[in-house]
């Protein structure tokens, strides 16, 4: 059950190292040959891509880096004393 979990998180996690990157999802897209809305999907619905090797070699990433990307923790902001 845990691989499904993992699976059907993935375009979430090619999401996050896409815009580590600097990449936005039409350039992607367009480097990929696929439809921009299916880029959108993956960011959106968490879906896997199709060829993750391609996705991963696209992004200048291991297959490895993309499962293992996780969000940023969202720090609390400091009271700055004046």
């Amino acid at each position: 059950m845990a691989t499904v979990t993992t699976t059907s998180k993935l375009g979430h996690r090619v999401e996050i190292v896409r815009a580590a990157k600097g990449i936005s999802r039409p350039e992607l897209a367009e480097r990929l040959g696929i439809d921009r809305s299916t880029v959108t999907k993956w960011a959106t619905l968490g879906t896997a891509p199709r060829d993750i090797e391609a996705v991963a070699r696209e992004l200048g990433v291991s297959v490895a880096e993309i499962f293992a990307a996780k969000p940023a923790r969202r720090s609390r902001p400091s009271s700055v004393a004046a």
